[in-house]
């Protein structure tokens, strides 16, 4: 090949705003992909390439130096560049899901819970109203975080969760929630799903047996399966053999009930029996309207068998990534070594200014102000569904947490429903997507975001789509 027919590639080389060093390079491995340069061909000196491509011969020697590293080409002293055999993928019509996705990835994706998350606005359960997220506080303790050093652990020393909150978590956990725990056995993850992650490698091998509640969070369970995990349902007379129970007890997803303290002692007399351990996901306790006094298992276990977990995403935003487990005695050494396996760990800065928050009492006062205005929500939300399809629905009212469940007194195809629901901008959840074998039909409706006009709406909408998902 001679150097006028090296300028035709060059020209011909989609990339006009490369340097032309670049647009040599990729137009002389483009030819050899094409086939319009073969093995053993021989490319112009870099001198006669320079002149016919009106390029510094520098240039040109760096695109030939880069083929070569590539295995393009070989080059020797005082002989031209040679196309070497570079072996071609036959290039052939593909269906785009030619990739077999395995039973892991299919349980990992089987997650209704994420497609119902969209907006507050569109009543989705589990959102908080991101408005009310005090942003300008938040912004300057960020920016003071971000400014600090911190030394090792901007490295990997302090990589399970760095010790400024770690102490103001075991804090706010004894004054909130009553469990006395040292930072030591507190490890910061960037949410429940990964924390469950974490607790399920480290308990349970493939064809373990686990119990989840039923309904339950489609989050957990879709964790649990893609362990290889297999799931039964766990009710207050029947708790089976199993390795592993995970639990809401605190505020229980999604009915919005708390687990009696009768049930929460057979629970742990259950895991003690076994030889089992319990995942307390410690869910929205933030946000408890009836019997906020109630311990959660981690406070009541005296056998070191409860895992608990939580998380700010409720309380301060989802998208802050920030959550925490908590470890029963003897478990610490060998959870950090897995938590950092695993890749777990949360963002530094984003870790100091929420332990400087809850430090300050910025995060005790956001609470208090936040869930008045979502009870406030939640009795307007309840209102207004009571009085628009009272002998049509049940309304469960919850005892804590951001969403409320609607049950119906005809046969309604809730998924058929909720697809309706979507089209119109709002996002609750089919209960039957979150039943394992009780088989219940019904809404889960956020309301965190249920000002009187958008639940009016919702009601309405409710009440004219429900005629036409009867099945």
């Amino acid at each position: 090949m001679g150097p006028l027919e090296l300028s035709k590639l060059l020209n011909e080389c989609a990339a006009p705003n490369d340097g032309r060093t670049k647009r040599l390079r990729a137009a002389i491995r483009s030819a050899v992909a094409t086939g319009e340069l073969t093995a053993g061909e021989v490319l112009p000196s870099t001198r006669a390439a320079a002149a016919g491509l009106g390029m510094s011969r520098n240039s040109v020697q760096d695109a030939y130096e880069a083929l070569v590293a590539e295995g393009v080409i070989k080059t020797a002293r005082g002989r031209p560049p040679i196309i070497l055999n570079v072996p071609q993928v036959p290039h052939t019509a593909l269906p785009a899901s030619r990739i077999r996705i395995s039973d892991r990835g299919e349980a990992l994706a089987d997650n209704l819970v994420g497609h119902g998350t969209r907006s507050v606005n569109a009543l989705s359960p589990g959102l908080p109203d991101p408005d009310l997220f005090p942003h300008d506080q938040w912004a300057r303790i960020l920016r003071r975080a971000a400014r600090t050093r911190y030394d090792e652990a901007e490295n990997y020393a302090e990589y399970h969760g760095h010790s400024s909150l770690r102490s103001a978590l075991a804090k706010h956990l004894l004054q909130t929630r009553g469990v006395r725990v040292s930072p030591d056995n507190i490890l910061i993850t960037t949410g429940t799903q990964t924390a469950a992650r974490l607790v399920t490698s480290l308990t349970t091998d493939a064809g373990d047996t686990a119990l989840v509640e039923d309904p339950g969070y489609g989050g957990a369970r879709a964790v649990l399966r893609s362990m290889g995990v297999r799931l039964r349902p766990l009710t207050d007379a029947d708790l089976p053999s199993a390795r592993l129970a995970y639990v809401t007890p605190s505020t229980q997803y999604p009915t919005g009930t708390r687990m009696p303290m009768q049930h929460r002692q057979s629970l742990l007399a259950w895991a003690l029996r076994e030889n089992a351990v319990i995942l307390e996901d410690d869910y929205d306790s933030d946000f408890v309207w009836q019997h906020r006094d109630i311990p959660p298992l981690f406070a009541l276990d005296q056998n070191q068998c409860v895992f608990m977990l939580g998380t700010a995403s409720k309380s301060l935003l989802p998208s802050l990534r920030i959550g925490w487990l908590v470890l029963p005695d003897g478990m610490r050494d060998i959870a950090v070594r897995a938590h950092r396996t695993l890749g777990l760990a949360a963002n530094l800065h984003v870790q100091s200014a929420l332990a400087q928050f809850i430090d300050e009492g910025l995060y005790a006062r956001h609470v208090r102000r936040t869930a008045e205005i979502y009870r406030e929500r939640k009795d307007v939300l309840v209102a207004n569904l009571k009085a628009t399809l009272s002998d049509q629905i049940s309304v469960s009212e919850p005892e804590g947490g951001l969403q409320l469940m609607v049950t119906f007194h005809e046969a309604i195809d809730d998924n058929r429903l909720v697809t309706a629901m979507r089209l119109k901008g709002y996002h609750p959840l089919p209960l039957s997507s979150l039943s394992l074998e009780a088989k219940m039909a019904g809404i889960v409706v956020g309301f965190a975001g249920a000002t009187n006009e958008r639940a009016r709406g919702f009601s309405t909408l409710l009440a004219k789509l429900m005629k036409t998902s009867l099945v």
